[in-house]
């Protein structure tokens, strides 16, 4: 789910508020460059053909802005804001160029020496301040359903990311327990391991006590194929071996003290008959 929602932000918020950002910015700079071009005081051609620049690039990016939000998937919610957006964009941007061509109109009449005073260029000035608050008109229009779209994508955009926050410290949570959780069972295996060493160890060090002081009757029962087994089997096989060479020589020993009271007895009968 979080691979999803960083995939929706990246993929779709993000876009989206670009482009809608780009035709805001769009709408306040052509609104600007208008009010400049209606301006009688501005008749200054360089001025002019700044402004028509200026408000070229803002209306071109502004249309680009749209190709790509449109471009973008959208639910059936919000493609009604879209469009509503949208239709406001494009009645503004008709709007928009009449002011442009009014104003051109006026600027061939400034080159062709037509004085301020004159009724033509009076007639112009009022054409072109008709055609910009028309404009204005449904630049408010644009601009506001622009702002709500804006702000729609905004606030669905924190959602998504406000999810995957929660999904983020969700699978932290799950990462870290899974790590605790590997590190209890890491410690069981090694108490478990450890047991199984030093248990039988400690078993086999205490027979080995028990027979260096004198006590043969041990024996060692653990059973095992690894070298722990082995060494319990050497141990078996030791212990046999000592009460095999313990069991000779009492037998030697026995022999021995045999043959001395026979000599003792035989000693004494001698010593009897000669007396």
């Amino acid at each position: 789910m979080l691979a999803g929602d960083l995939a929706t932000v990246g993929a779709v918020a993000v876009p989206r508020l670009m482009a809608g950002q780009t035709m805001r910015v769009a709408l306040r700079g052509a609104l600007a460059g208008g009010r400049a071009l209606i301006n009688p005081l501005v008749s200054d051609m360089k001025t002019g053909e700044a402004q028509y620049t200026a408000m070229g690039k803002d209306m071109a990016a502004g249309e680009d802005a749209v190709a790509e939000y449109d471009a973008v998937p959208r639910t059936a919610e919000e493609d009604k804001v879209w469009q509503e957006a949208r239709g406001a964009w494009d009645a503004w941007r008709v709007k928009q160029k009449a002011v442009m061509a009014a104003c051109q109109e006026k600027d061939r009449l400034i080159a062709a020496g037509v004085q301020a005073e004159d009724p033509r260029m009076l007639a112009m000035d009022q054409k072109c301040l008709a055609a910009s608050m028309d404009a204005r008109d449904l630049w408010l229009v644009a601009y506001n359903a622009l702002d709500a779209m804006v702000d729609k994508d905004f606030g669905e955009a924190q959602v998504t990311v406000k999810t995957a926050q929660a999904d983020s410290r969700r699978t932290q949570g799950m990462v870290l327990m899974a790590i605790v959780v590997g590190m209890l069972v890491a410690l069981a295996l090694g108490v478990v391991l450890s047991r199984s060493i030093t248990r039988p160890m400690t078993a086999m060090a205490a027979t080995a006590d028990k027979l260096a002081r004198g006590q043969m009757d041990q024996s060692i029962t653990y059973q095992s194929g690894d070298e722990i087994g082995r060494l319990a089997q050497a141990f078996r096989e030791l212990i046999g071996n000592l009460r095999d060479v313990i069991g000779n020589v009492l037998a030697a020993t026995e022999k021995v003290a045999n043959g001395s009271a026979t000599v003792s007895a035989s000693a004494e009968q001698l010593s009897s008959g000669s007396t």
